[in-house]
């Protein structure tokens, strides 16, 4: 079974060192030690037939002496006929295996492994017909709003960042706060992905591309940027003061221009078909029952700034769309039913929210999280300029909030 390694370079982005190795199960067993202990499952996703056969002869000795539960490993296609592994945690695996097999240094693991191709013999049971897809998750992802300051239940960057770390994408974060985006960082690395954040003020165009300079410093290249931050404030233009108005609209529409502005020439000189993916909200579609018009307002505009950027740069091979979240069960919908549950109430607080969806509960933070996912990837590749809207049927309905 020969096996055929492309590391990319870290001193440039074009430049691909190939190396193929002939893998012996000894070997393989032997450069593991402690490594898989406490993993008891290998996720699988979308493994062709012919690989999983292909792979089984490796995967069975190291599913007895590790009791794993499933030794299938998810493959996924990227441009130019290579493949990567999807799972992330058996990435990590196959990385330092890889990287000690071919006589590289510790230090290559920075260096990651963006292809595996000619796996097998030439045995090909499939004759073509289930060929690894090209889904390009596996490429450098730049979130802004990952971070979350409890562990109890998930946020939507949060989810988003290790839905995608999952895939085997290279995770690059900003966050306001340094700690909770830690926190997160840490359940990645902890599942086996990769992750590095960075405190962020995105509000702060100095601050971003800071964000913006430190991930290409790391890995040379951007594919996926997912704007993720957000804040309601209460007010009407009657009630609000003018700082909350221009606070509500830097945070949640400035920083998309920000992050936009310094990403998008990077991504039209690399000419990789990458993607853009801002988070709005039902609020910017119609009134939730709420008075929060400059959030309204803010995320109206993210749906229309999105439309206008995503034509014009249509012809570039870059795509931009908007996820829009209606109810979600966030750590900060509990945040919110403290604040403002009518006499501290704050189980009636959620049933009135998951009553006001026709499917009779709110979403969750994967909900919103595996619609990212689809969006990013290049299953999406003829998707741009549009709005997926998450939110039970809320805006498909009269009446209910």
């Amino acid at each position: 079974m020969n096996v055929e390694v492309i590391l990319q370079e870290q001193e440039g982005t074009n430049q691909y060192v190939r190396e193929s190795w002939r893998p012996d199960i000894d070997q393989v067993l032997g450069m593991i030690g402690p490594g898989l202990n406490g993993i008891k499952t290998v996720i699988a996703s979308s493994a062709t037939s012919c690989i999983r056969q292909q792979l089984d002869y490796i995967m069975e000795p190291i599913n007895q002496d590790y009791n794993l539960q499933q030794s299938i490993v998810s493959i996924t296609g990227l441009r130019r006929g290579l493949t990567s592994y999807g799972d992330a945690r058996f990435t990590l695996f196959l990385r330092k295996v890889f990287i000690k097999a071919l006589g590289y240094s510790e230090d290559a693991l920075s260096c990651p492994i963006i292809g595996i191709v000619n796996i097998g013999s030439g045995f090909n049971p499939c004759q073509g017909q289930c060929a690894p897809t090209d889904r390009g998750y596996n490429k450098v992802v730049l979130i802004t709003g990952l971070g979350q300051t409890s562990n109890e239940g998930w946020g939507i960057g949060a989810a988003i960042a290790c839905n995608l770390a999952k895939q085997g994408a290279l995770i690059f974060g900003g966050n306001r706060s340094l700690a909770s985006a830690q926190l997160i960082k840490s359940l990645i690395e902890d599942a086996g992905g990769i992750c590095d954040v960075q405190e962020t003020n995105v509000t702060d165009s100095v601050s971003v591309k800071a964000l913006v300079d430190a991930c290409m410093q790391r890995y040379g290249r951007i594919g996926i940027l997912i704007n993720n931050v957000g804040k309601s404030e209460p007010g009407c233009p009657a009630t609000m003061v003018e700082a909350v108005w221009d606070s509500q609209v830097d945070l949640n529409l400035k920083s998309v221009y920000l992050t936009c502005h310094h990403v998008l020439p990077i991504m039209e000189k690399q000419t990789t078909g990458d993607s853009v993916v801002n988070v709005s909200s039902i609020a910017g579609l119609r009134y939730i029952e709420k008075p929060q018009v400059a959030y309204s307002a803010t995320k109206a505009a993210i749906m229309q700034s999105t439309k206008a950027t995503a034509v014009i740069y249509a012809g570039k091979n870059l795509r931009l769309n908007t996820i829009v979240p209606g109810l979600i069960y966030t750590p900060y919908t509990q945040e919110m039913a403290k604040r403002y549950a009518p006499g501290g109430d704050e189980g009636e607080y959620m049933r009135k929210r998951d009553g006001q969806v026709p499917m009779g509960r709110m979403g969750d933070a994967w909900d919103v999280a595996n619609a990212v996912l689809f969006l990013a990837a290049d299953e999406s590749k003829y998707i741009t300029g549009q709005e997926l809207v998450i939110d039970g049927g809320i805006t498909s309905s009269t009446g209910r909030v």
